[in-house]
């Protein structure tokens, strides 16, 4: 599989009109292969703080409402039944997606936002 493939013609394209053309018509590797490397260390690093981010959010809301799932019904319903069904908030709480998850930690109380963010 060859980069093209991997990230599509459009990104490219993309590439291509920012790096610019040398005076042979032609975008040097070099500019490339540099650009694909600032890419990457910026997603490790942004990896990185998003992670912690999401571990935070799911432990907060963990934290705050597993001796109360009464309360964090008003959270969600379909995660709520099915802890009433058997499974765990924890459990939930980790197979929720990360925007599911950006989801529900806006719909928490704002007096508790002060100690999440």
């Amino acid at each position: 599989m060859n980069y093209l493939d991997l990230k599509g013609l459009s990104y490219h394209v993309v590439l291509a009109n920012y790096i610019g053309f040398n005076s042979k018509g032609k975008i040097e590797y070099k500019k490339v292969s540099n650009l694909y490397i600032y890419d990457k260390r910026i997603r490790n690093i942004l990896y990185k703080y998003l992670s912690a981010l999401e571990e935070g959010i799911r432990g907060f809301i963990s934290n705050t409402y597993s001796n109360d799932l009464k309360k964090f019904k008003k959270l969600s319903k379909r995660i709520f039944d099915l802890i009433q069904q058997g499974s765990s908030l924890t459990k939930e709480l980790e197979n929720l997606e990360f925007n599911k998850l950006i989801d529900l930690s806006l719909k928490l109380d704002e007096s508790l936002l002060i100690h999440l963010y």
